[in-house]
């Protein structure tokens, strides 16, 4: 009788992992198209040199017309790129639209063909990091990380 009861107590915690990792993958999904994402924190490695000051801190150069714009995830791997309330330039569209798809288990993101690595994920965080190749920019030979958080 103990043995029958340690195989099925083993039988239910095996299928009970089984059902943790399918609720993780849906999981991810969700806390991603749960509500839009706001930028709180941007930061750049190495620094960039803007006339004769070392920058790390991308957000700090991000105007105020800009802060309030979000991007929201759809379920059917869409989403919309909105300038929020305040647009810096009124000739903008109002929203941009994407398409969207995780990668590699879900530990990176591809948002129209970019790559962004998810450095977490959470109920009110997505923090992602990404390179930007410094010629498009006119830093021919350079490659910087930028790294990315979002805040519902």
């Amino acid at each position: 009788m103990r043995n029958i009861l340690t195989f099925v107590v083993l039988l239910s915690s095996l299928s009970s992992c089984k059902d943790d990792a399918a609720d993780k993958l849906s999981t991810r999904t969700e806390l991603l198209i749960k509500d839009k994402w706001i930028l709180q924190a941007s930061t750049i490695d190495p620094a960039v040199v803007l006339l004769g000051n070392s920058i790390t801190d991308v957000y700090a150069l991000v105007p105020a017309c800009d802060r309030d714009n979000f991007a929201q995830y759809n379920s059917n791997k869409t989403g919309v790129y909105d300038e929020g309330a305040t647009k810096c330039e009124a000739q903008d569209p109002q929203t941009v639209a994407f398409t969207w798809s995780f990668e590699s288990d879900e530990t990176q993101l591809r948002q129209d063909g970019d790559l962004y690595q998810i450095l977490e994920l959470s109920e009110s965080t997505l923090k992602v990091r990404f390179s930007v190749d410094g010629a498009e920019y006119g830093m021919v030979g350079k490659t910087f990380t930028l790294t990315n958080t979002y805040r519902h």
